[in-house]
């Protein structure tokens, strides 16, 4: 089962709620799958990350429908979430 979560977005997408509700200019680049090739050999982090590149070159997209239909949750709007994930970090500062 996969877990629910609240309306599919991009990464573009989500990152664009992030910085707007931070107040931040975003600017996005990407990394080739040659760039990530190389550091994988100085990082084992980044070995496993073009393993998992995938995820990011292609819509991936989870149902979890079958969670749902077997128990009562409710998702927190992206929004909602980055707002107070925001509030909270403020806070800690």
């Amino acid at each position: 089962w996969h877990i629910p979560s609240a309306e599919t977005l991009t990464t573009r997408q989500f990152l664009n709620l992030v910085s707007g509700a931070a107040g931040t200019k975003l600017k996005i680049r990407s990394a080739s799958k040659f760039f990530v090739s190389v550091l994988g050999i100085f990082s084992p982090i980044m070995r496993e990350l073009k393993e998992m590149m995938y995820q990011w070159e292609n819509d991936y997209v989870v149902d979890h429908s079958k969670f749902m239909n077997t128990f009562e949750f409710e998702t927190t709007p992206h929004a909602e979430a980055i707002r107070r994930t925001l509030d909270w970090y403020r806070q800690k500062l």
